[in-house]
């Protein structure tokens, strides 16, 4: 699966958020790389293979960009330095150093053919799983330069860049099952999510997940990640919960979501339901309504002369 990270101008044009971002890839010592391994980050079409040499290839490239005639007239100027793009494998997938390499090679050729491109490995022995970090400056550093990701993809390139990472993550699954041996072919999150959705219709909710483990609400992060589950965004009031097979993760009121895990009685987890038996039916006595007796009159007698 292929993430792109999605930035305000503002922030992709800030040269201190670029060497943030390059620092962050490669650092082993991040809190969120404790159960990573994090692989040296290499560059394409740089002068060399240091974080310095990408960002001086983002920031000269954008400087040749607005000098230049090609660059696009009109509207806002765009003063984007850099594209972030995640690249993850499906769980279990313990990629071998080939299989990176690969991978690598037809992600860079994608979404940065012309220009500057600096990319990290990460990954977690216990899951199986890798994710390649890739940073692009946003312009190329051919001649004339031009807007990278968007003059590739058509326009704004939204809509078109999605048709590409959908095509290009089953390309990967594709090549990389190739080689390998029949029970450890991968599958795509799209493949997975439909798999669960057909084996186990009658899906547990979080709350009863979390109410099996019997943790105290400061325990939540280590619940989640016990239950195998990736923790995208975390404040103090929400959580954002990306399940396996799920496209996009799904945020979580943290008060609302300890208030479903107290009204679950621990007793009855995982218990079957008792079975109800049907009380025996009780007649309920007819009442009889009285009834009303008419007045009876007498009819004369044929002999007898009517009453006057």
């Amino acid at each position: 699966m292929i993430k792109p990270i999605t930035r305000k101008p503002s922030n992709a044009s800030s040269a201190a958020i670029l060497r943030k971002r390059i620092r962050y890839i490669e650092d082993k010592k991040h809190p969120d790389h404790a159960k990573v391994s994090v692989y040296k980050a290499t560059n394409y079409r740089c002068s060399n293979a240091t974080g310095k040499a990408f960002e001086k290839a983002c920031i000269s490239s954008n400087e040749a960009y607005q000098k230049s005639k090609e660059r696009r007239l009109g509207g806002r100027k765009t003063m984007r330095l850099f594209e972030e793009f995640i690249y993850s494998t499906p769980k279990g997938a313990n990629l071998t150093e080939a299989e990176r390499e690969s991978t690598e090679l037809m992600l860079v050729n994608e979404f940065s053919p012309h220009s500057a491109c600096r990319v990290a490995w990460h990954s977690n022995a216990e899951t199986g799983r890798s994710d390649l970090h890739l940073l692009i400056a946003s312009k190329s550093d051919d001649y004339p330069p031009v807007l990278t990701i968007w003059n590739k993809f058509g326009g704004s390139g939204k809509k078109n860049i999605i048709t590409a990472i959908n095509r290009l993550s089953k390309d990967i699954i594709n090549k990389l099952n190739k080689t390998r041996a029949k029970d450890k072919k991968l599958k795509s999150a799209q493949q997975v999510y439909r798999d669960i959705l057909e084996t186990d219709k009658d899906i547990k909710s979080l709350a009863e997940e979390l109410a099996e483990l019997k943790l105290a609400p400061a325990e939540l992060r280590e619940g989640l990640e016990t239950l195998g589950y990736e923790i995208t965004r975390e404040n103090e009031e929400t959580v954002s919960v990306k399940f396996p097979g799920s496209l996009k993760a799904k945020r979580y009121n943290k008060a609302n979501l300890f208030r479903d895990i107290a009204e679950i009685p621990l007793d009855s987890i995982d218990m079957p339901a008792p079975k109800v038996t049907a009380l025996p039916k009780t007649e309920k006595p007819k009442k009889e309504k009285p009834k009303k007796e008419k007045p009876k009159t007498e009819k004369p007698k044929k002999d007898e002369p009517p009453p006057v």
